[in-house]
């Protein structure tokens, strides 16, 4: 605060979740895996901290199986290949499961602890959703082992089941974003004056968030950066 540079938090429990309040920080990364109370909700509410839940940073775990499948399908459309690589030894491990001796090598996420408490955190965010918490959209991209840049799109469909509208989970991820960041007066929706980012999609996203999966262009800064066909 006395340099007046936003914060942000990281916090995967509750213990955490207080602190931040306590602390009062700009923003929370992530959301609790154990279970909220009304009165930490009411505190949250009270202090108008944003919260951005990365619930498939918390999924992931729970999909080892699928994100093989898939990384053996088009893990080199968004790896290079020692990232690849190393990726898949990490996820070889996930699979066969961290002994104890392992876990004292470095981080590794508790596979048991996030398949028990997964729905206690799903059930957080929807009560803060509930509630009328400010809701951002992010993945973890780059910090999580399995969750990748180029799928942003399975966040917004992760918010749709803690019972964000379609809209409201399009506006978590553009203008509800720019707000957290500070930025609401350059990005976040197509108006004049702001930065010239966006895409063109084949498809209608409120009415099918398949259609964010059909990106025909995409424009960063008033230039064409990406163009089917081209």
């Amino acid at each position: 605060e006395s340099r007046t540079r936003p914060v942000t938090m990281h916090q995967t429990q509750v213990s955490g979740f207080r602190k931040a309040i306590e602390l009062g920080v700009d923003s929370m990364e992530h959301a609790p895996l154990d279970a909220l109370t009304d009165e930490d909700i009411g505190r949250m509410m009270d202090a108008g901290i944003p919260i951005v839940p990365t619930i498939n940073v918390m999924r992931e775990v729970l999909l080892l199986d699928q994100i093989a499948v898939w990384m053996d399908k088009e893990g080199e459309k968004y790896f290079c290949s020692e990232s690849l690589r190393q990726t898949r030894a990490l996820l070889k491990l996930y699979q066969r499961g961290i002994t104890p001796e392992i876990a004292q090598t470095g981080y590794y996420d508790d596979k048991a602890m996030f398949i028990r408490q997964f729905p206690v955190m799903m059930e957080n965010v929807r009560r803060l959703h509930t509630a009328g918490a400010v809701i951002g959209c992010g993945t973890d991209a780059g910090g999580a082992p399995f969750t990748v840049f180029g799928r942003f799109y399975e966040e917004i469909d992760s918010l749709l089941e803690v019972r964000l509208s379609t809209f409201k989970a399009l506006q978590s991820a553009t203008a509800v974003n720019a707000r957290i960041l500070r930025l609401e007066d350059k990005l976040g929706t197509i108006e004049q004056g702001k930065i010239a980012d966006f895409v063109a999609l084949d498809g209608d996203p409120v009415a099918d968030t398949r259609a964010l999966r059909q990106v025909r262009m995409v424009v960063k800064e008033g230039t064409i950066m990406y163009q089917e066909g081209i």
